[in-house]
């Protein structure tokens, strides 16, 4: 909606929150674009002070627009400040933010995103970083991923927020630093720059570190890191691994039958046999509805259940590194009947969640880890006790109290294997507090979140850093 009167900050009885642009890291206001893309469907409502009009006018989507060019005499909304870059958005459900520094992005629309590996791309030489946050009646809620590229160096902080959770989001480093860290990841190192090894920070042709999902939906080995092969079939058929803990509940509406949705806990033992297969076993008492996992009430899936995964599957970039393999799973509902099924990919159920617990486990690299923690081996605990939260049998895991909550993960679970865990993402991981594979979440560490209706006056701030 447009708001013609330009002498007034935006009533702050709406939803939603100012959205505003700190310091640029040494680049100019006329050298830095941003752009809303996605946004679910729903679009994009909102506002910025229009230079042209002299009064706000409303946000679209798939729009490069100038920093210099949304300077706001008065505030956007309550509490921003005057005089600096900002918009205000109302509504803009799990979209994305990219900034770019030099020249817009090119041909948006119709649902593009940019293609950060494809040479192809009409946008492949430009420098550019996303987030992605939602600003919905319940607040805002944001992420910082360095997971599809790796351009710019972001903070992400909630101003004037007392009741914020995870605030800052912060890169702690300079770009040059966290560029030169992910590019030393790489197999050979600085194979994953663009346009080349030698245009690091502060380069002025330097793009992006492609991450190893930059290669989406690849059903082969990633070309630039290394392959899971040794982990999978020579480390991990040597045991078993334990996947155990609470399922939630989802309220996914495409998915039956019902009893892959209710709150409920699981229990499994996964064995990898040498060709880096892996069949994962319910345990007694496993697939057991349980209020205290969350509130989808109904049947569990039971205890006579299996999830299998092929190595294929699992070696692909779009496997462990996606974190998104497809699997088969099965179980006997409650009438006795048998249920099976496959997936193409991850899903958003019991089964889901279930892989997706393993999946992050060896990308940090704690199935087969003979470090010690606690009195046990890390390979011994079961995955809740990886990271925290709630044991089938209702006990509270501190997170704080964990190998991942301690930083023990990769190198430090994995010390002298640097093939059993992701390195593009430990690579990155004491600098940024960031998605660097996307089930990063388990930490619980990367996504912030405020409210202004307990904190009228806050609002977003988004920093670039200095490149040196």
């Amino acid at each position: 909606m447009a708001h013609q009167n330009s002498s007034q900050p935006h009533d702050a009885t709406d939803s939603g929150a100012p959205l505003v642009f700190g310091p640029l890291g040494g680049f100019g206001l006329e050298n830095v674009y941003v752009h809303f893309l996605g946004g679910g469907g729903q679009g994009i409502r909102g506002h910025y002070y229009e230079k042209s009009l002299q009064r706000m006018a409303p946000l679209s989507l798939d729009t490069p627009y100038r920093l210099s060019d949304i300077v706001s005499p008065v505030p956007v909304g309550r509490g921003a400040p005057a005089n600096m870059p900002s918009v205000f958005i109302e509504h803009f459900i799990s979209g994305r933010v990219y900034i770019s520094i030099g020249s817009p992005l090119k041909n948006l629309g119709n649902g593009y995103q940019p293609a950060s590996a494809n040479p192809s791309d009409p946008n492949y030489r430009i420098r550019y970083q996303y987030f992605e946050p939602t600003f919905d009646d319940y607040g805002v809620h944001v992420n910082l991923s360095y997971i599809d590229c790796l351009a710019l160096g972001f903070i992400l902080m909630a101003v004037n927020s007392t009741h914020v959770r995870n605030s800052p989001l912060a890169t702690l480093v300079n770009t040059k630093t966290l560029a030169t860290a992910a590019a030393n990841a790489a197999t050979p190192p600085g194979a994953n720059v663009v346009p080349s090894a030698q245009s690091l920070p502060p380069a002025p042709d330097f793009a992006r570190v492609l991450p190893p999902m930059a290669y989406h939906d690849a059903h082969n080995a990633n070309p630039l890191y290394h392959d899971w092969s040794d982990y999978l079939q020579k480390i991990l058929p040597h045991g078993s691994v334990r996947i155990a803990g609470c399922f939630a509940g989802s309220q996914a509406g495409n998915i039956s039958p019902p009893e892959r949705l209710t709150s409920q806990s699981y229990d499994y033992i996964a064995v990898f046999d040498a060709k880096g297969y892996v069949t994962m076993t319910a345990q007694k008492g496993s697939g057991t509805a349980n209020a205290k996992c969350g509130g989808i009430a109904g049947h569990g899936v039971g205890d006579r259940s299996a999830v299998t995964i092929t190595f294929e599957a699992l070696n692909a970039t779009n496997g462990i590194y996606g974190c998104d393999p497809g699997y088969g799973w099965s179980y006997v509902d409650p009438q006795g009947n048998p249920q099976r099924g496959t997936t193409a990919s991850i899903t958003n159920d019991f089964f889901g969640w279930v892989v997706g617990d393993l999946l992050a486990g060896l990308n940090f690299g704690f199935p087969g880890s003979v470090v010690g923690f606690n009195g046990s081996l890390i390979r011994d605990l079961p995955s809740t006790k990886w990271w925290g939260g709630t044991m089938p049998d209702g006990a509270v895991i501190d997170p704080a109290d964990t190998p991942a909550g301690r930083g023990v993960l990769f190198q430090k679970a994995q010390p002298g294997q640097p093939w059993n865990y992701n390195a593009y993402a430990a690579s990155i991981q004491d600098m940024v507090t960031a998605y660097g594979f996307s089930l990063q979440d388990r930490l619980g560490t990367v996504l912030m979140e405020f409210d202004r209706t307990s904190d009228p006056d806050s609002f977003l701030m988004v920093q670039i850093s200095n490149d040196q």
